[in-house]
């Protein structure tokens, strides 16, 4: 599976291999199950109540920080945010460390990351 960064106006974003696909039903889940309402988590992750129901829909697809704040407030691992039926996207310690040291990137230099990983 190639797992790759894209550049949106959002932001950064994981794509590969449909690899958001399940994650608006894995979040919904996930938060009621919880008992969070979407402007609870929207509140403690610091976007708009829009935001949530947003993912949710699948209307639009977090960026690496937010999935990682997700996976933070939940006290889950990121990759059981990227869970499919039958099949499970496992994120290894080596990406996962990759992914918490670059969401504590500025922006100019996950810009510069990005840039050199692209050239590669």
């Amino acid at each position: 599976m190639m797992l790759y960064f894209a550049r949106k106006k959002t932001g950064f974003f994981v794509k590969g291999d449909d690899l958001m696909s399940d994650f608006p039903q894995i979040l919904k889940t996930l938060r009621r199950s919880r008992k969070v309402t979407q402007s609870k988590l929207a509140e403690a992750l610091g976007y708009g109540c829009t935001a949530i129901a947003n993912y949710e829909s699948g209307r639009t697809e977090p960026d690496i920080d937010t999935l990682l704040k997700i996976a933070n407030f939940f006290e889950v691992p990121v990759g059981s945010l990227l869970e499919r039926e039958n099949k499970i996207y496992k994120i290894d310690e080596e990406v996962e460390f990759v992914i918490q040291k670059f969401s504590q990137l500025d922006r100019e230099k996950k810009d510069y990351l990005l840039y050199t990983l692209n050239i590669l």
